[in-house]
């Protein structure tokens, strides 16, 4: 715990469930290497390289892995709770069901990264690069994705309530099925994009672009767009039954939801409670 080992050469290190709480890795080469399990909360990974490594489980909580490059990477599972990922690189990682409550990837890049089954509630995602990144059935509830580009990804199915999306790209990007409820949209581009099914209530959409973007079956109702370029735009349609016999009511559906529900403010404290041990 605690051990310096910035700039130190560890390319290729089996370290399975090591301790290295609040050990200093800055501008280390650990490219390559079997993390697993790995108590790493606190540490200090800024610049570090980390490319195809396995960290899969390991706890990262409140660690700084600022400008670290981390392509290729196995981080399945991890804790990276409070865990400040700002300019870092993550593309083709794997984030498959990984804790990112109240991280901070701000400026990072996820390009064609999994992030599927994550929880990232109340992470701060500004000004970052999630082209092609897949997140179904995620947890990105309460978060900040202002001027990030998350163009072709795919958030179907995935929580998305009360997020922000400020100058969001989201071209060709799909939200089907997702909760998108209380989201907050403003000058983004969302041009065919799909939100086939998606529950809209409560949300609003200021001088956005949604040319051929895909509306059908969405909850949109109470959905307030103003000035938005809706040309092209596929929106639903109410069915009625023309003819039924006399003094039958039309058959009515439950609707069930088909998204992931977000983590109750009780569930996030006690993730962060035990990631901080």
């Amino acid at each position: 715990m605690g051990a310096n080992l910035a700039g130190a050469i560890l390319t290729g290190t089996t370290a399975t469930g090591c301790v290295a709480r609040a050990a200093v890795f800055s501008g280390a080469n650990v490219s390559e290497c079997d993390l697993r399990d790995a108590d790493g909360r606190g540490a200090h990974f800024t610049d570090v390289n980390l490319s195809i490594s396995d960290l899969s489980r390991a706890n990262l909580t409140g660690a700084d892995l600022t400008g670290a490059t981390c392509d290729g990477a196995n981080l399945q599972s991890a804790t990276l709770v409070r865990a400040l990922l700002v300019r870092a690189r993550l593309t083709s990682c794997n984030l498959s069901n990984a804790i990112l409550v109240e991280a901070d990837l701000s400026d990072a890049v996820l390009d064609s990264s999994d992030g599927s089954w994550a929880c990232a509630a109340r992470a701060r995602v500004r000004k970052a690069s999630l082209v092609g990144f897949k997140a179904r059935f995620a947890d990105f509830a309460d978060c900040d994705f202002t001027e990030s580009v998350v163009s072709n990804g795919d958030f179907s199915r995935t929580c998305l309530t009360n997020t922000i999306m400020m100058k969001v790209d989201g071209v060709g990007t799909s939200f089907e099925f997702a909760d998108l409820r209380g989201v907050r949209m403003e000058d983004a581009n969302f041009n065919d994009a799909v939100f086939v099914g998606a529950s809209l209530h409560g949300g609003a959409a200021i001088a956005c672009v949604f040319r051929k973007a895909d509306f059908y079956w969405a909850e949109a109702g109470a959905f307030q767009m103003a000035r938005c370029d809706t040309r092209d735009t596929r929106w639903p349609k109410s069915v009625d039954v023309p003819h039924r016999p006399r003094g039958v009511a039309s058959l009515q559906a439950m609707p069930i939801t088909l998204y992931r529900k977000t983590a109750s403010d009780a569930d996030r404290e006690e993730l962060i409670r035990k990631a901080l041990g």
